[in-house]
């Protein structure tokens, strides 16, 4: 009986011990940023060759109540491969089983034809031109610099993984200019209202639209190391 005992606790053991690992495993890293129909169109017609927007990236992390431990640890790292980012907070996600590190940073927007490598930071947004269809195509882009850094971080936490696949993407579109501008969105949630087939949006004079890719399209950014966010005409 003892050994019968002992061998269903050790299972018990075991069940909770592996959901307790999948559950701390399954975090989401987040990137949120602004994009401006003038930056665009700057970019579009070379007036700039690059345009820094402010962003703001999450982190998962076990305990907020452990903040200035997690970010002594992570600082240093993610610092190394984004001269712009900066520590935000911590936030404690309550409904979660792990809470977030919230940095604050810029990210390039950039021609897609001159964008390579030479980017810093982790994310940036290019630009590229179909003079066929009259469309200039926008990407969010992550670069080299994201994946060394999540295998630099993976590598300090035992029973912590950053799910890059999970990434939780959003694009707030804003109309600075001084008409009514057109975009056109597939695969994505804009404003709530999902997207699937292509669809042509206006976006009125300083109007914010708010754009969530699908899942398939956030999975898309790990695998081609870019994602279509949208095209504008």
């Amino acid at each position: 009986m003892k050994q019968e005992h002992k061998a269903m606790n050790d299972w018990r053991t075991f069940i909770l011990a592996s959901l307790g690992l999948s559950l701390i495993t399954a975090c989401k890293p987040s990137i949120t940023t602004d994009i401006y129909t003038t930056d665009l169109e700057k970019i579009i017609e070379k007036a700039e060759q690059v345009i820094f927007v402010p962003a703001e990236i999450g982190i998962p992390i076990q305990n907020a109540d452990k903040c200035d431990q997690e970010s002594a640890k992570m600082v240093p790292i993610l610092a190394k491969y984004d001269p712009h980012l900066k520590f935000k907070e911590c936030v404690d996600l309550k409904k979660e089983v792990y809470d977030m590190m919230m940095f604050i940073t810029e990210i390039p927007i950039t021609d897609r034809s001159g964008y390579e490598d030479k980017t810093p930071g982790f994310f940036g947004v290019t630009i590229k031109k179909d003079e066929e269809r009259k469309l200039n195509h926008v990407f969010l882009v992550k670069t080299e610099n994201t994946d060394l850094a999540v295998k630099e971080i993976d590598s300090i936490y035992q029973f912590q993984k950053m799910k890059l696949e999970d990434i939780v993407i959003n694009i707030g579109i804003n109309n600075d200019s001084r008409e009514s501008k057109e975009i056109v969105l597939s695969g994505v949630f804009y404003n709530a209202e999902p997207v699937d087939m292509s669809r042509t949006f206006e976006i009125d004079r300083r109007e914010r639209g708010k754009i969530i890719p699908s899942d398939v399209k956030s999975k898309s950014i790990l695998t081609e190391n870019f994602t279509h966010i949208l095209s504008m005409k």
